[in-house]
């Protein structure tokens, strides 16, 4: 790995470790086995073919800029495969990935201020009947914690799965 080894060699233990499998596995997208994966297993894998295609800058941005509004799968999974592939343009695909994220929380913004009565109301229902708690009553426990919490409260849900 040369003389950028002390660098590379951590970012594969990180991808290794949250592909629960080999290194040779993620760059293979081995699915030879007797069971289909999950959901998440299968977007993580289309995710990562991306890497090796001509167009992997665009869909590193697409994914950054869905990501921040909709989309499970962060575009860290991309970028970091395409870093440890060119990792002479690390900067570059870090800015792409950047501009991404931040053109797509602008939609997400959008949407959310947009749809709150409608879609953002649907939504509050659905999750209150996940968590059995009444609608109202969680939509002021969020409120309640935003009161208390300020940015800190915005800043500790921006890491929950949901957008």
């Amino acid at each position: 790995m040369g003389g950028c080894g002390i660098f590379i060699r951590p970012i594969l233990l990180i991808v290794q470790f949250f592909a629960h499998s080999s290194i040779q596995h993620i760059f293979t997208l081995n699915t030879t086995s007797s069971t289909r994966p999950g959901l998440v297993r299968r977007m993580y894998n289309w995710v990562i073919s991306w890497a090796a295609h001509k167009h992997a800058v665009v869909a590193l941005f697409c994914l950054a800029f869905a990501e921040s509004s909709f989309f499970p799968v962060p575009p860290d999974v991309l970028l970091i495969v395409m870093c440890v592939a060119a990792y002479q343009r690390w900067a570059y695909f870090a800015m792409v990935t950047s501009i991404g994220s931040v053109l797509g929380g602008m939609l997400g913004y959008g949407i959310g201020y947009g749809l709150r009565d409608s879609l953002g109301w649907w939504l509050l229902l659905w999750i209150s009947k996940l968590v059995g708690i009444p609608a109202l009553e969680l939509q002021g426990m969020a409120h309640e914690y935003f009161v208390q919490y300020g940015a800190w409260a915005v800043g500790i849900a921006g890491f929950t799965p949901i957008p």
